[in-house]
């Protein structure tokens, strides 16, 4: 399963792949994103070994080289949570708002993600 989230004590965007219940591959952004405005946010997930990476504004936050994983269903909760960490004990909600996700089936290249952030300019200046 995969989370995206916004931490509220940290104002970092944070994102957790799992492979199983119990291994898993996190990235965290290295800015903190309290500021009011809208910011795109692109995780991508490259498969197996294979790169994982957090982009945010159209400029790459973290990567984990190696730490890509096929995704298997998280059996404490949903397999899909945006904005919502999955343990029950501390839900950990978004404190803010999500305009738009999106899934796509193949992994963007680093162009691709830059085009999509630049062609979406006007609305979140």
């Amino acid at each position: 399963s995969f989370i995206m989230t916004m931490r509220d004590n940290t104002g970092k965007a944070e994102a957790y792949l799992f492979s199983n219940n119990v291994t898993f591959t996190n990235l965290q952004s290295t800015s903190t994103y309290t500021n009011n405005n809208w910011h795109h946010i692109v995780i991508v997930n490259y498969g197996d070994g294979q790169p994982f990476q957090m982009w945010i504004d159209g400029v790459l936050e973290d990567e984990n080289s190696t730490g890509g994983r096929v995704m298997q269903s998280y059996s404490g909760g949903k397999p899909w949570e945006i904005g919502r960490a999955q343990v029950s004990s501390h839900p950990d909600y978004l404190n803010g708002r999500c305009n738009t996700v999106r899934f796509y089936n193949a992994a963007l290249t680093p162009d691709q993600i830059v085009q999509n952030y630049k062609a979406g300019l006007p609305a979140h200046s």
